[in-house]
């Protein structure tokens, strides 16, 4: 009985150590709805993901696949009408092709559990056929990691704009016309100078203020 104990003590405790995911803060990459692929299974129309990102503490996660999609993009039954519209993509429980990899190590993923992505975009009022419109989105999403080095999850999140192509298939209301695309613009460049920058700067500040003193003088 004291073994028993013992061994559902050591296996709770193993399965508690891998139930808690671990955050990923997505950046860079894209996720593509609609995309044209060549595999009869996703039915020649997938969803796919090319995305990477880490977290603080210095874990590194990126996801390549394609995946069948449920294709919800506009919370418009029958059409969308010009004005502020919510968009959503959403790949839940599904199927996938691809590879995962988690710290360096990577392994195939044939299983997808949850991607999410929400976000707003403004249809102009126009009497155009075509028009491709941009929004931000946000992403969450949950992972279930198989590769033997490490078997846990994490969970995603992260921000980026969305293109949405529409067609106006009456006049004042637009549809999805083609691949929708989610993309991730990665780490936003540093605004604050290097010291090296710096120091040009102080240089060509003195240089100035040298031209500006002589030109005084003269007057």
């Amino acid at each position: 009985m004291l073994i028993f104990r013992i061994v559902f003590l050591l296996v709770y405790l193993d399965h508690t150590a891998h139930a808690a995911s671990i955050p990923i803060s997505i950046t860079n990459g894209s996720i593509v709805f609609g995309d044209t692929i060549d595999d009869p299974t996703l039915d020649l129309s997938a969803a796919t993901t090319d995305i990477s990102g880490n977290n603080n503490t210095g874990d590194t996660f990126a996801l390549n696949v394609a995946t069948r999609f449920n294709p919800v993009f506009l919370n418009c039954a029958s059409g969308c009408p010009s004005g502020q519209q919510p968009i959503s993509g959403v790949i839940v429980n599904q199927l996938s092709r691809g590879t995962v990899t988690f710290n360096n190590n990577t392994g195939p993923i044939c299983f997808i559990n949850q991607l999410l992505l929400n976000g707003v975009i403004s249809i102009p009022s126009t009497t155009a056929e075509l028009v491709t419109v941009s929004g931000p989105f946000s992403l969450s999403g949950h992972i279930e990691l198989p590769t033997p080095e490490f078997l846990g999850s994490v969970d995603l999140s992260g921000t980026g704009f969305a293109t949405i192509p529409l067609r106006q298939a009456q006049p004042g209301l637009f549809v999805p016309a083609g691949p929708q695309s989610f993309d991730f613009p990665g780490s936003p460049a540093s605004t604050i100078p290097e010291p090296s920058s710096w120091l040009l700067v102080g240089s060509c500040l003195t240089v100035l203020t040298g031209v500006a003193w002589r030109r005084l003088r003269r007057k």
